[in-house]
């Protein structure tokens, strides 16, 4: 008798518990038929292959089941019987071939679901039990081995040439390299009461306020003064600026200057420098404050005059 196969079928991987093995067989329904009648209920023989190819080649695996069929449709587990590939790492095509009768076509080439197995095999093949790695079980990745369980990587196994204290792993997008991220330091110092007795119409350093090392060479400097200025008289000018500097050299950005207007000479002015320092090398460094008059002269020129707690304020960024 000639039969048919309706291409109604389902391909599903068992379903496990997480602490059970993963069965390594495949569910699979159709339905035969004789022209479009479906085949009397009853028990039939037949016998599954895998191909690697749609149509010619030898069957690369192989298994004869009896099947009970009811109003034409049958379900079979594929594998339970003779053992299916390892692991579905190449394309295949089944075939079903009823009793006696010659092997039905076309092949049916495998959906994605029964190459989840591959991933099963790959789960399986990635697991190590607890503990098992340690730094002198590691190989370098690039020999090719598949023991992942001898090829972690661990902070010994990293090498520190290039860097220096503090420093991490950073990429850029295209290059990995060493490089520090973020805040690297941070210093507030309180600020007293200097003065110079006159200024002109010249720069003069009022102080020095902090020596500090700098941490990194490709870091930035953010150096910020918060308090009171103050001078006594202003005369045929327009007013005092007062400005912060690191190793006597202005600030690139940032400004880092005040000033106190003409009429306000008298008065303890609020000021807030801020000057941003990106090409300071590595090392030790000193901010200071320098002040002049413009087109005129001031005397008693002072930084935190009054004592009302200034502060200076040094961040180093990466």
């Amino acid at each position: 008798m000639k039969h048919h196969f309706l291409v109604l079928f389902l391909l599903l991987i068992a379903c496990a518990t997480v602490c059970a093995q993963i069965p390594h067989t495949l569910n699979y329904q159709g339905t035969l038929t004789t022209g479009t009648t479906p085949v009397p209920d009853g028990n039939y023989n037949v016998t599954f292959r895998l191909y690697t190819a749609s149509s010619g080649g030898s069957a690369a695996w192989t298994e004869a089941q009896l099947v009970a069929t009811r109003n034409g449709v049958f379900s079979a587990i594929l594998g339970k019987i003779v053992a299916l590939p390892a692991a579905f790492s190449v394309p295949y095509w089944l075939s079903l071939q009823v009793g006696a009768d010659p092997e039905l076509s076309p092949r049916v080439e495998m959906t994605g679901v029964a190459y989840s197995m591959r991933t099963v095999t790959a789960d399986s093949a990635v697991k190590v039990a607890n503990n098992s790695i340690t730094s002198a079980s590691i190989t370098d990745l690039a020999v090719g081995t598949s023991d992942l369980a001898n090829t972690s990587v661990t902070a010994a196994k990293l090498s520190g040439s290039g860097s220096s204290s503090g420093q991490a792993l950073v990429s850029s997008g295209s290059t990995v390299t060493w490089a520090r991220l973020g805040l690297l330091a941070y210093d507030v110092t309180m600020v007293g009461s200097p003065h110079v007795a006159s200024v002109g119409d010249t720069y003069v350093k009022l102080t020095d306020i902090k020596t500090f090392t700098k941490v990194s060479a490709t870091s930035v400097l953010e150096v910020v003064y918060e308090g009171r200025v103050f001078a006594a008289t202003i005369t045929s000018g327009t007013g005092v600026a007062f400005q912060l500097r690191s190793d006597d050299a202005t600030a690139p950005a940032g400004g880092a200057t005040s000033f106190i207007r003409a009429i306000e000479a008298g008065d303890y002015v609020p000021s807030h420098l801020t000057g941003m320092f990106p090409s300071l090398a590595a090392g030790s460094h000193t901010v200071s404050v320098w002040v002049r008059a413009f087109y005129g002269s001031a005397t008693n020129v002072y930084l935190n005059s009054g004592g009302w707690g200034a502060q200076l304020i040094i961040k180093e960024f990466d």
